[in-house]
């Protein structure tokens, strides 16, 4: 810092609960761990921190956030409110959100100002420093001791390993003029050269008397040696050339060389942490690359994919956090590889689905054989329509076994994407011994797209039982919800309420945040179904409560509309990230206050934004039978992935309309329906 930073006015910074923000280094700290934050999410909590308790509208945010007179959509706002409440984690909690109004923060903020630096301490910190090696190199010691303090200059300047340990001691820097970090060998040649008196002259030497030359010998022993030691080193570089080309998992397209570890086991502990998370065990996964993370402070890879992880579970907090970290081990690596992945990981984070595709395809650009980037890339093709091109990246992944549930999965979307057939004689081929499971589960998932709704829910309940038999939590859990999905959609609400309770113990337990909130909202409707309105109500203030800890936009827009539509007086409206969600809240709305003139054009401006190719379309084809507007045809529950939640306005509308519910899969061909992911 020079003199003039020095000498500026003291700052300040801002405390409240167990977090404190110091906002002239841009620092947030929870629970007594610095936290990251993006600027803009940074700049929101400041401006909150500013003004505690006082209701702050979305144009006063917006203007604070984006000034110069800029253009914002109302998206950009509420990821930066969702974003500064993943930062807090449990404190996210005090940001209130008054729907058409704005933003309060209930809390008690503290701000304290910090001593400036005296003047003596500026010029100290001005004046450079010399790091502890570049003293020892400097000056002219021996060998040995330039060897032992440049060691412990670097022993000294190592991070602690693990995470959140108290940092060592500061060592005492004396401000010294500034010299280049000399190594050993360079120290000892720049020292000047010892003057030797004349006392201290060696004797002359007496060279001894000659002797008979020794008898010459052949020189082929000597060449033998050096021909084998010329072998062995090539051996050695073919081995070595070999270990860095190894596979340490194929569907992330990871090599050896890519790890970049700093501990010899970091190669067996990460392949095999990514082992259990194929298997289905990611919990094991999750706590064997936490531990990685800690002893490797080198390697990118342990909290590249933690976050990843926390982006699928929704936790967007841990996401944030995980990936902060990888992007600093990653950045000194200028791979670029890693670089690909770091951005791909954002963009799954960001949820960004052009991102999505565009950085999967560099990963493959960069690694032909990482097939779980073509099937991310199949999920995002099938969500935006594009029903064929999904089946075709489908199929660029070559082999598909069981016990991975990956590839597991890539086979599954092969029937859903169009393809029945096809897996069906990939299935057949699999032998249903070596995981029954898992075998069963596809053959529930090939017969709901063939369109065997009753053959789906009994290979389904089969994989759940022989999953809680032998281990397979990942296929039980998922089993159980889709048997729920099936017994929903044909009349069966009794069983369907016992499967998505018995599922959704699973998934909290896993830590599926996401699935959690979806399987909760879905058991609010069954129950209200049932005339049970204040199960119903439990339901749906525990899938509330669960998403101030986690979840997604699209989530958070069906607490919106479901409520609305279950607790016309009470609910909050969905929250107006897309435009025809915000305008199909404002027809429901209006419907709920008896405006039915004003509730058909917010339902049409709301069709005109193209709701209909949303997971909200059956909570508006639902409001369009109770306008007596027309009802657009229904589209696949294929693949039936989550939000499960959506087959809630499904069966209210069969209710409505005096037919069952029964699930439709879609024909080879038929366009895609909404995303799920």
């Amino acid at each position: 810092m020079s003199v003039a930073g020095a000498r500026q006015t003291s700052s300040i910074r801002y405390s409240f609960a167990d977090v404190v923000i110091e906002p002239e280094g841009r620092r947030i700290f929870v629970g007594a761990r610095e936290r990251a934050a993006s600027r803009r999410a940074f700049d929101l909590l400041l401006a909150l921190c500013e003004a505690p308790g006082r209701v702050l509208s979305r144009d006063e945010l917006s203007d604070r956030l984006w000034p110069g007179g800029q253009i914002v959509s109302d998206e950009a706002l509420t990821q930066a409110i969702f974003r500064a409440r993943a930062v807090l984690g449990a404190q996210g909690e005090r940001i209130v959100t008054l729907r058409g109004v704005g933003i309060r923060f209930d809390a008690e903020v503290q701000r304290e100002a910090l001593a400036a630096a005296s003047p003596a301490m500026a010029e100290s910190a001005a004046a450079p420093v010399m790091p502890v090696a570049a003293a020892a190199a400097a000056a002219p010691p021996d060998a040995g001791a330039v060897v032992a303090s440049a060691d412990f200059a670097a022993r000294a300047a190592e991070p602690d390993p693990r995470e959140g340990a108290a940092a060592p001691a500061a060592v005492t820097e004396m401000p010294v003029a500034a010299a280049p970090t000399l190594t050993a060998a360079a120290a000892i040649a720049a020292s000047p050269p010892i003057a030797v008196s004349p006392v201290d002259r060696a004797p002359p030497v007496v060279e001894p008397a000659p002797v008979a030359a020794a008898p010459r010998r052949s020189p082929l022993p000597l060449v033998a040696l050096a021909a084998l030691v010329l072998v062995a080193a090539a051996f050695a570089l073919w081995r070595w050339s070999l270990s860095g080309s190894q596979w340490v998992d194929q569907g992330y397209g990871i090599r050896a060389a890519d790890v970049h570890p700093a501990q010899s086991d970091s190669l067996r502990l990460l392949g095999e942490a990514i082992r259990h998370d194929n298997r289905g065990d990611r919990a094991r996964a999750r706590a064997l690359l936490e531990a990685l993370n800690d002893s490797d402070a080198q390697t990118p890879w342990p909290p590249l994919l933690l976050s990843l992880w926390s982006t699928g579970a929704g936790n967007a907090a841990d996401a944030e956090r995980w990936l902060a970290r990888a992007a600093e081990r990653a950045q000194p690596l200028r791979d670029p590889y890693v670089n690909a992945m770091l951005r791909y990981v954002q963009a799954e984070r960001d949820g960004s689905a052009a991102d999505i595709i565009r950085y999967a395809g560099a990963v493959l650009d960069l690694r032909t054989d990482a097939w779980r980037m073509h099937l991310a890339r199949a999920h995002l093709k099938h969500y935006q329509g594009l029903r064929e091109a999904a089946l075709e990246e489908i199929r660029q992944i070559g082999a598909f076994e069981l016990g991975n549930r990956k590839l597991e999965a890539a086979l599954a979307d092969r029937a859903s994407f169009g393809d029945v057939a096809g897996a069906q004689a990939v299935l057949d081929g699999l032998a249903r011994t070596g995981d029954a499971a898992a075998w069963d589960y596809l053959a529930g998932r090939i017969s709901w797209s063939r369109g065997d709704a009753a053959a789906a829910r009994a290979a389904w309940e089969r994989a759940a039982d022989e999953a809680q038999r032998n281990g397979r939590s990942d296929i039980g859990n998922r089993a159980r919800a889709n048997a729920g999905l099936a017994a929903t959609l044909a009349g069966d609400h009794a069983g369907a309420i016992a499967h998505f309770e018995r599922a959704r113990v699973g998934m909290a337990d896993a830590g599926w945040i996401t699935d959690e909130i979806d399987l909760s909202l879905l058991l609010a409707q069954l129950q209200m179904a049932e005339g049970h309105a204040a199960l119903a109500r439990r339901e749906f203030d525990r899938a509330v409560a669960v998403a101030r800890h986690g979840g997604d936009a699209t989530l958070d827009s069906l607490i919106g509309l479901i409520g609305a539509r279950l607790f016309p007086e009470q609910a909050p409206a969905a929250a107006a990230e897309v435009p025809a969600v915000q305008s199909l809240a404002e027809a429901r709305a209006a419907y709920n206050r008896g405006d039915r003139a004003a509730a058909r054009t917010e339902l049409a401006v709301a069709r005109q934004r193209g709701v209909l190719d949303l997971p909200f379309a059956d909570e508006a084809r639902l409001l369009a039978a109770e306008l007596g507007e027309p009802v657009a045809a229904e589209k696949a529950l294929d693949p039936p992935y989550p939000p499960l939640a959506v087959a809630g306005a499904r069966l209210s509308l069969a209710a409505l309309q005096g037919r069952p519910a029964a699930p439709r899969t879609a024909p080879a061909g038929a366009a895609a329906d909404a995303p799920a992911h």
